[in-house]
């Protein structure tokens, strides 16, 4: 399995900035680094989010709820999940209507973890 890397979370959100704006600046590495980290989490040897799309919803989850960043946690975090399912062979096929209200859902405690992941693999196709 492909994870997304620190570097790559901040480019992506360089990117969202530049194309909707705010501002680009990391308000909590540590929050960033944790969000790299919890997707690929293990306990005694087990991993704590088994399934591809457990993976997507625990990294969208952790950028949209522990805000990283100044600006732009919501749309990073939505294109965070976006780019990880691509790299591991899937696309997320909801419309941007779609997955903004899902985010808002997730921010505002509407829908756990595993309905995130539930409704991530209803609406992922294989590349």
């Amino acid at each position: 399995m492909r994870y997304l890397t620190f570097d790559e979370i901040l480019q992506i959100h360089r990117r969202m900035i530049e194309a909707f704006g705010g501002e680009d600046e990391i308000l909590s590495e540590e929050a960033l680094e944790n969000c790299v980290a919890l997707p690929m989490m293990a306990i005694f040897g087990t991993e704590t989010s088994t399934s591809l799309w457990s993976k997507a919803a625990t990294l969208l989850h952790c950028i949209a709820n522990r805000h990283p960043f100044i600006d732009g946690n919501k749309r990073t975090a939505w294109t965070a999940a976006k780019v990880f399912l691509l790299l591991n062979g899937f696309r997320l096929s909801a419309s941007p209507e779609d997955g903004e209200s899902k985010v808002l859902d997730v921010v505002k405690g509407v829908i756990d973890l595993e309905k995130l992941a539930y409704w991530i693999e209803t609406h992922s196709e294989s590349v």
